[in-house]
């Protein structure tokens, strides 16, 4: 599915973890919340990671892209 796709970017890069919905979601969300809650130097490098995999001006690129396709 396309959700899980995007999220494996960010999982792939080390900035986020995929927590899969289904039978046990709230278990395993409790774990990886836990496994993240002590790990301050874990949260802080996932959120650096993010930072980097970031395009700021990610709107911008898919506007231009557009307009070129159509022609505007």
């Amino acid at each position: 599915d396309h959700q899980t796709s995007n999220a494996m970017f960010l999982v792939d890069g080390g900035a986020a973890l995929l927590v899969p919905q289904g039978e046990g979601f709230g278990q395993r969300l409790a774990v990886a919340l836990e496994s993240l809650a002590g790990d301050d130097d874990r949260v802080v490098e996932m959120g650096n990671r993010a930072q980097a995999l970031a395009v700021y001006d990610a709107a911008e690129k898919v506007s231009l892209r557009c307009r070129e396709l159509i022609d505007v």
